[in-house]
């Protein structure tokens, strides 16, 4: 049975997951290397084309390494293998833990959404990109906040809603003391209706 390829798209994923830099040595893609989509459990051994088996390596590396395991590799390479070893296992930490992040915002849009909907009496929510926008940005209780404005001010108007949510996030950027630049838009609503 022949070997089955790594999808584009997940082979895309492994190099922005990994910074399109090599695991092993830690060469860049503007370093004008080949970058391949390596097994940590080679397939010949059972290693699956799963996101937590695959690592960014250059073509150097990865075809140094062959269908290797990386404890396997020659003993004047052993203190590479720990700290590759490590590596590897930092990454895999770093990749759950971007789940789990993204796992609590999606959690946190269907409580907003529920949240609206009860405020609003079924009303449709506002857009769900823009709303995870600012659960991201702001938090959970500044968007709650802020669709509260919204119905006690407007009766729930969507404009509202998201002209306080920038509002917010404008003034935290300041708190932050970061420069934040302005859209010279007409408002919908007057400064002084926040």
């Amino acid at each position: 049975m022949g070997r089955k390829t790594i999808r584009p798209k997940n082979r895309f994923e492994v190099f922005k997951r990994d910074n399109f830099t090599c695991q092993y040595c830690g060469r860049k893609i503007s370093d004008n290397v080949i970058l391949h989509a390596d097994h940590i459990v080679p397939v010949a051994e059972g290693g699956t084309s799963d996101m937590h088996n695959l690592v960014t390596a250059c073509q150097d590396c990865n075809l140094g390494k062959g269908a290797r395991l990386l404890g396997s590799t020659p003993d004047s390479k052993a203190f590479d293998v720990e700290e590759q070893t490590e590596r590897i296992s930092q990454m895999k930490a770093f990749s759950q833990a971007q789940i789990d992040m993204v796992d609590e915002i999606e959690r946190q849009l269907e409580a907003a959404k529920e949240y609206w909907w009860r405020l609003t009496n079924g009303s449709a929510t506002p857009d769900l990109r823009s709303v995870r926008m600012f659960i991201k940005s702001i938090g959970l209780v500044e968007v709650m906040d802020a669709m509260d404005r919204a119905v006690v001010k407007t009766g729930g108007d969507w404009r509202y809603f998201y002209a306080t949510c920038h509002h917010k996030l404008r003034d935290k950027k300041e708190a932050l003391n970061v420069v934040v630049p302005t859209v010279p838009t007409r408002p919908y609503y007057n400064d002084s209706d926040f």
